[in-house]
């Protein structure tokens, strides 16, 4: 309990610390939004390493956090001795040792509120987790212009210069080219002043390959236009004449699918291929890149513009912290503390958190109800028929009737959980399936046909990165902005995390019980202490993790932070910063930026989300096929069956001295001749296959 208390604190101190320091200490000259911080900013690559490594740390702790919620939320529901001997007055029966609903109605109702304010805080807490710290990426349109070799020269050379500015002089007859997105061209090429800093040199010269590697980019941080420059001979011009051939506007922001087409202009478009096929081939022979048909001398673009809150758009990649949810993260770590707190300090009775800790109660004080049906199983009391009226209640009616006979058959460990919770837990798997096959196929149409579906290049996209895969294609969602279009985001990328804390807590409800059962069939084959929540004394022995011991609940915790964390990655928050420049008579007089939030998405992350879920499916399916070490009644957690299994003979007063290692077998004969099966701290034989046993 203070091991959690402790991990559930420093998680908050761990998240107070941050939002401190980043309040305090990392300037604000993010000018889109308000309340974010930038934790880097800097070079692309390592912009994604460092954001899939926080997302790492936010899930590992988001996991410690849900591992203390459902120790305390296990904590409240288990019930105290007082409610169980209320429970079983009315022929109702409680589960002990494991989180349960059943539990409800039986307890005080100041647990009930704390459990429903856990409940929900973790619910709150997965929804906004990880979306407290995301990526944001530069992204701005531009214009691309092949122009022809004259054209070309007019870049800071004096020779050529020209005094000439009504460019529709240097544009090809219309109805001899393709104008692509772009009617008021010489408009545009006038007021920006693109064809003055032209003619003054201001732009550089790249190269085929750099400008392939500068302009093949999902993302365009660069707002700088760009001219093709060909030596082409066209047949309708005359060469020696500055001219236009093409003009095409790149819109921002791009499309999920083939943002950057015009490089593959060569190619008809057709929906078999995507441009990104054909980079590594125009890289291996440059002088087979032709776009708009012409082969590429040299390009020239102006480079980055550097002004106001532009700066961000030179290249410049983000992991940004926002304040607001961040706070919200907090905050709801805050009420889970205090939450906890409460549970422990306000709530005086002591639960019977584990079989030992009933065991241990029912053997000192023994339960009226259950006497004289040693073999009882919860099966039995699952088919027990409830009195309907109290007077036939007050009668003689016993959960068994008569005494039974044992079968010595050991039973496989998932007989020892209910059936509601394999369906619960087949509900939540089928749904986990569903969503990660959907977002996996819909995922590969996204990325347009092609090699670019096949694993290898799945893998070249990575974890958590943006690269092709912005959620933006058909049918799917637009950009998002402003506060409301983040919290709307967020909930869309994180809509998988409470279906994940669901499947743990189901997940470790599954192992304690088959653990829990084995134990408890381990008392007819050997002696041992009792486990026990409480001071222990003697041979008993404390909990550990409740009732899951640690080569379970160990694994059980990182499993469930690596899911958590390849669901972060797989569908994932980030920002594209896009960039509109208004221009003048003078330059640029002023410019927006607008901060657009989407999802991306990353087939190879779902795809190992979709192979760990099924690899913790099958552990423990494959764990429900081991069978228990003797045929020991299954008690499962029901506390009616526990209770029947720790009476003493009756008429015979012998203390059971519950310090000392116990063992459960036939303790003698009662005064009707039959015999009677419980705990002892004597040896004790095992019983026999087909003898009756009260």
């Amino acid at each position: 309990m203070v091991f959690w208390l402790s991990g559930a604190g420093a998680v908050f101190i761990t998240n107070l610390v941050i939002i401190v320091w980043a309040y305090l200490r990392v300037p604000n000259d993010d000018e889109i939004v308000p309340y974010n911080r930038n934790l880097y900013v800097g070079d692309c690559s390592k912009t994604q390493s460092l954001n899939t490594g926080f997302h790492l740390l936010i899930n590992i702790l988001s996991t410690l956090l849900l591992g203390a919620t459902n120790f305390f939320m296990q904590r409240l529901l288990a019930p105290t001795r007082e409610e169980v001997s209320q429970a079983h007055s009315k022929f109702r029966w409680l589960d002990i040792g494991i989180l349960s609903l059943r539990n409800l109605k039986y307890i005080s109702k100041l647990r009930v509120g704390l459990w429903s304010l856990l409940c929900l805080s973790s619910l709150s807490l997965h929804l906004f987790y990880n979306s407290s710290i995301y990526a944001s990426f530069p992204n701005n349109s531009y214009f691309v212009y092949s122009v022809n070799e004259a054209f070309g020269q007019l870049n800071n050379n004096v020779s050529a210069q020209t005094n000439d500015t009504d460019l529709t002089n240097f544009m090809v007859d219309l109805n001899e080219i393709q104008w692509n997105g772009f009617e008021n061209f010489s408009w545009y090429m006038t007021s920006s002043n693109d064809f003055n800093n032209f003619l003054s040199g201001s732009f550089n010269k790249l190269d085929p390959l750099q400008c392939l590697d500068a302009y093949a980019q999902d993302f365009q941080a660069s707002p700088s236009d760009l001219f093709v420059v060909t030596q082409d001979n066209v047949s309708y011009l005359n060469s020696s004449l500055p001219a236009v051939l093409y003009a095409e506007h790149v819109p921002n922001p791009l499309p999920a699918i083939d943002p950057y087409s015009w490089i593959c202009s060569q190619f008809p478009q057709t929906s078999t291929s995507l441009c990104s096929d054909h980079i590594s081939s125009f890289k291996a022979n440059i002088s087979s890149w032709q776009p708009f048909g012409h082969q590429v001398d040299y390009c020239l673009t102006q480079g980055y513009v550097e002004i106001g809150p532009l700066n961000m758009l030179t290249g410049q990649c983000r992991v940004q912290l926002d304040l607001s949810v961040a706070l919200i993260v907090g905050i709801v770590n805050l009420v889970q503390v205090i939450l906890m707190c409460v549970s422990i300090l306000g709530v005086r009775n002591k639960p019977l958190l584990t079989n030992g800790d009933a065991i241990l109660s029912f053997l000192e004080d023994p339960d009226s109800a259950t006497q004289s049906m040693s073999l009882l199983e919860k099966s039995d009391v699952q088919r027990f028929k409830v009195p309907k009226k109290k007077a036939q209640a007050a009668q003689s009616v016993k959960w068994l009737s008569s005494p039974k006979s044992f079968v010595a058959t050991r039973k496989r460990w998932h007989t020892a959980v209910g059936k509601g919770r394999w369906i619960g837990f087949a509900i939540l798997y089928i749904c986990l399936f569903t969503i990660g096959i959907f977002f996996f196929v819909y995922g590969l149409y996204g990325l347009g046909p092609g090699p670019s579906k096949y694993l290898p290049s799945l893998w070249k996209l990575g974890l958590g990165q943006h690269a092709m895969t912005v959620i933006n294609f058909p049918g799917w969602i637009n950009y998002s902005y402003g506060d409301i279009g983040l919290f709307q985001t967020a909930l869309l990328a994180n809509m998988a995390q409470p279906i994940l804390s669901g499947l743990y807590i189901l997940y470790n409800g599954i192992l304690t019980s088959m653990v829990q059962a084995a134990e408890w069939s381990s008392y007819s084959v050997q002696q041992k202490g009792l486990r026990i929540s409480t001071t222990t004394k003697g041979a008993q022995r404390s909990t550990y993790f409740l009732s899951l011991p640690y080569r379970y609940s160990v694994p059980l915790l990182i499993a469930s932070a690596l899911l958590h964390w390849l669901v972060s990655q797989s569908v994932f928050m980030l920002a594209i910063n896009s960039g509109v420049l208004f221009y003048g008579d003078d330059g640029i007089d002023e410019d927006t930026i607008t901060s657009n939030y989407t999802c991306g998405y990353s087939p190879i992350a779902i795809l190992l989300v979709i192979i760990l879920a099924l690899l913790m499916a099958t552990v423990a399916i494959l764990l429900g096929f081991k069978r228990f070490k003797s045929g020991m009644p299954m008690v499962g957690s029901c506390s009616v069956a526990i209770s029947a299994a720790c009476h003493p003979v009756p008429g015979v007063e012998k203390r059971v001295f519950t310090d000392e290692p116990l063992t459960w077998g036939v303790m003698g004969v009662n005064v009707e001749g039959v015999a009677h099966c419980g705990f002892s701290s004597d040896l004790l034989e095992a019983p026999k296959s087909g003898i009756l046993y009260a």
